[in-house]
């Protein structure tokens, strides 16, 4: 499938039925929170991201973000905004203002793993074997 690859953490949904439009493909633990690997296809993408973002946590209640990619693009999705940059950091500038004025550290503004390769790596997919379903 065709598409862009995201992680969400899991404690920045009010439900995982947002989820809903999109393909699991692993999760990770990653101290108190759970990171969410899944695969949405491209011409799906404005509806899931809308899905996903009706069931954010409120931005008024706590900042949280989920970002998605593919080998030349990041869009990165706030509850309260969407932006579309690329997976080179210096295009990133936009988003990470943002996240700082919603209170989101500096530290977790990273967007890693933001390329398919990153992520297989960090979610311990094989390189091309398919990816399994949660």
């Amino acid at each position: 499938m065709a598409g862009l690859w995201g992680v969400v953490v899991e404690q920045s949904l009010v439900d995982r039925g947002a989820l809903s439009p999109f393909e699991a493909l692993a999760e990770l633990p990653i101290g108190a929170w759970r990171l969410l690997l899944v695969r949405v296809d491209e011409s799906d993408l404005a509806d899931a991201v809308a899905h996903l973002r009706a069931g954010m946590v409120p931005a008024h209640e706590e900042s949280w973000y989920a970002h998605f990619f593919d080998d030349r693009r990041l869009v990165v999705v706030f509850q309260d905004a969407v932006f579309e940059v690329t997976p080179d950091a210096r295009t990133w500038e936009p988003v990470v203002m943002h996240g700082l004025t919603r209170g989101v550290p500096l530290e977790q503004l990273d967007f890693d793993p933001c390329t398919v390769a990153d992520a297989r790596a960090r979610f311990g997919l094989a390189a091309q074997a398919p990816a399994g379903v949660l």
